[in-house]
């Protein structure tokens, strides 16, 4: 990270706090050089599996998709699964 007044990378965190949301986080900030302080806020971002097709497109992994599949497929009978909801897969 870098001051955004002198661009020097000697910073270093004087507070941190858990953001209004929750689901962020505030730090204040100081650069040794300059003494310039400045606030940032740190998130994690939400990453979405991508299924890869056979023709190379990508697609949003959809669950309910895939359960849907496997109900109306041959695979639930020769298998002998009897329940697959709530990802519980329950043999007889």
């Amino acid at each position: 990270m870098q001051c955004p007044k002198c661009k020097n990378d000697l910073i270093r965190v004087i507070d941190s706090r858990e953001g209004v949301d929750g689901r962020s986080v505030r730090r204040r900030r100081e650069c040794e050089a300059c003494s310039y302080r400045f606030t940032t806020f740190e998130r994690v971002e939400e990453v979405v599996p991508l299924i890869v097709k056979k023709n190379g497109t990508r697609e949003v992994f959809d669950r309910n998709k895939i359960l849907s599949g496997l109900k109306k497929g041959d695979w639930v009978i020769s298998t002998g699964f009897q329940d697959v909801n709530n990802g519980e897969v329950v043999a007889f």
